[in-house]
């Protein structure tokens, strides 16, 4: 079999891609080595798995060099060859789909070669661009690259005293990018930051940030920069909103912003600045705050109703996404929107996962309504290929043995799930431990309800309180607080 970099890069092209790889590679701009156009002939006979038996050193290299004694360096440096033609491929294709990218590298040539009248047709197509397009990461950094240009080539003319504007709003320009960065950056930090404090890790930027005057600055762009306010914002609400999780107003303007202007973001901020919305809501129902599961699910309709349930806009919805969507449902008793939501966007999964996913979701309707039979059914038809459902299975067979009062089978299963957690080598230790205080606790539920001895519960209660990091918490304290 033969083995090169060059496959892996080859396999993820699609058959129009590979015949336009075809093409670039036989361009004598691209490629002035005709053994690599017959390699490309070779090769797109076996596309896209790469996997034929006679796909190997040896077949390649009679047909490239027929007749000729196998040579292993002179393959072996033709392939190295080979695969810095397909780096550059994408690299073309990269900057051949970019039509901004285009645009602002035409301007620069321009104006460096002094062909000012094209250069300011070019400068004012680029700027109608920018302006007529949603916002996007990239937004700031393009009005520092126009006002760059227009200040290059005014002081060349020896008209700098009308660069000054250019300055001022390349100046202002980059201070809200910076921004936009740094507000969505320590947002995420805020966000994973109690992962990293239970390593022991410590945050060092927390405190650097802190130095910082975030209320004066953007308060100050509120009201002298209200076009770009609404772009900054966003960011610096979320920040505060999980800074302090007790105060719910940033969140609030965070809302009020996603729905008055969301459809002024391209696609991949509207996808961030949900996703950023959705993890403060997350953060503020971990801490306790069961309110934001409402929020939550509207997010998630607002989600919905743009499409926007992929960062690449592939339209394919993502298996912890599509869970989590359907779970917020499910807690809040929206069991005819949840099944739904199944039955509409089940066919937008990816197939590897999709019955799986589908048949997770189920379960989930079916355990909220009680049909405890129909998620045992369904439990039976999850392949468990993966840490999430060997944990999230096994717990639901326990919880379906609770219900069902069935609890000599339930305590059974929980000591065998105590040692599959215990040995497991593919879960990390925040997993065991989370699921191992869930056994703990589930086991002293069941001798309470065997039993009737309010030592049991008394003993599930007190490891609840202690413990942050429990699995399955709400069903827990749903049963703890039955009594």
């Amino acid at each position: 079999m033969l083995k090169t970099k060059s496959l892996n890069i080859l396999k993820t092209l699609t058959k129009t891609e590979f015949s336009t790889f075809a093409d670039f590679v036989s361009s004598p701009y691209f490629n002035k080595n005709s053994n690599l156009v017959k390699l490309t002939a070779f090769l797109k006979n076996h596309h896209p798995e790469f996997n034929s038996d006679s796909l190997n050193n040896l077949n390649l290299y009679n047909t490239i060099f027929h007749g000729k004694k196998y040579n292993d360096n002179i393959l072996k440096n033709l392939l190295s060859e080979y695969y810095r033609l397909c780096l550059s491929f994408l690299e073309h294709e990269s900057f051949g789909n970019d039509s901004r990218l285009k645009l602002k590298k035409q301007v620069s040539e321009l104006n460096k070669r002094g062909l000012d009248k094209f250069f300011q047709k070019s400068i004012e197509q680029l700027k109608g661009d920018v302006s007529e397009n949603s916002f996007d990461s990239n937004y700031f950094k393009d009005i520092v690259f126009i006002n760059n240009e227009m200040a290059h080539y005014l002081s060349v003319r020896s008209r700098q005293h009308e660069a000054f504007g250019c300055i001022e709003e390349i100046a202002s320009s980059q201070l809200f990018d910076f921004l936009v960065a740094h507000y969505k950056t320590r947002c995420n930090l805020v966000l994973i930051g109690d992962y990293y404090k239970r390593q022991g890790k410590e945050i060092k930027f927390h405190k650097l940030a802190a130095l910082f005057n975030d209320e004066s600055i953007i308060e100050h762009i509120k009201y002298n920069y209200p076009e770009d306010f609404i772009f900054i914002a966003p960011y610096y609400y979320a920040l505060n909103a999980v800074l302090d999780s007790g105060d719910n107003s940033h969140y609030y303007k965070l809302k009020e912003i996603v729905a008055k202007h969301l459809s002024e973001f391209s696609f991949k901020e509207k996808f961030l600045l949900l996703s950023t919305a959705e993890n403060v809501c997350a953060m503020k129902i971990n801490s306790g705050n069961n309110a934001f599961t409402r929020e939550l699910f509207e997010l998630n309709i607002i989600k919905l109703e743009n499409n926007v349930f992929s960062y690449s806009g592939s339209g394919s919805f993502h298996p912890s996404l599509f869970r989590n969507i359907c779970k917020t449902a499910v807690d809040l008793g929206e069991l005819s929107w949840a099944q739904k939501f199944i039955n509409d966007y089940k066919d937008f999964l990816p197939g590897d996962d999709k019955d799986n996913t589908v048949n997770y979701c189920v379960i989930l309707v079916s355990m909220k309504s009680k049909d405890y039979d129909l998620v045992l059914r369904t439990a039976q038809k999850i392949e468990l290929n993966s840490p999430f459902y060997k944990l999230e299975v096994r717990s639901i067979m326990m919880m379906v043995f609770y219900e069902n009062g069935h609890y000599e089978e339930a305590l059974n299963l929980c000591e065998t799930f105590r040692k599959f957690l215990l040995y497991n080598s593919e879960l990390s230790e925040f997993q065991k431990q989370m699921y191992i205080n869930f056994t703990l606790i589930f086991s002293e539920l069941v001798h309470y309800k065997y039993s009737g001895d309010l030592k049991y519960l008394k003993n599930a209660e007190k490891i609840y309180q202690e413990n942050s990091s429990i699995g399955l918490k709400d069903w827990l304290f749903e049963k703890i607080t039955q009594k």
